[in-house]
């Protein structure tokens, strides 16, 4: 909430947007879930949706239909991933890390 509401003021102030709310608040959502992801947090797959849900007719009210259209598939990608991680969580299945640092030379 308090990103949501400091980008809320930043929009508000520094930019023209018309609509500084929905923006502060997908872009809080989207930023949280980005970082979930990084770690491998079932949650963050709730955060996108969130996010879709908002990002879906605010592309609609501001014309952007195809937009809108791209972020409906989005949503649905979200889901299955929702349901995937889920299912893997309910069989125990760990996740493979990645690797940090530079690619192993190839032979």
């Amino acid at each position: 909430m308090a990103l949501t509401g400091a980008l809320w003021m930043l929009l508000d102030r520094a930019t023209d947007s018309t609509v500084p709310l929905p923006d502060a608040l997908t872009t809080a959502l989207s930023l949280l879930a980005t970082y979930g992801q990084t770690r491998k947090r079932v949650e963050s797959w709730w955060l996108w949706i969130a996010a879709d849900l908002v990002y879906i007719p605010l592309y609609a009210y501001k014309g952007l239909y195809l937009t809108a259209a791209l972020y409906v598939i989005f949503l649905g990608l979200c889901v299955l991933g929702l349901r995937d991680w889920r299912a893997d969580l309910r069989r125990g299945a760990v996740p493979t890390p990645v690797p940090s640092g530079p690619a192993p030379a190839a032979a």
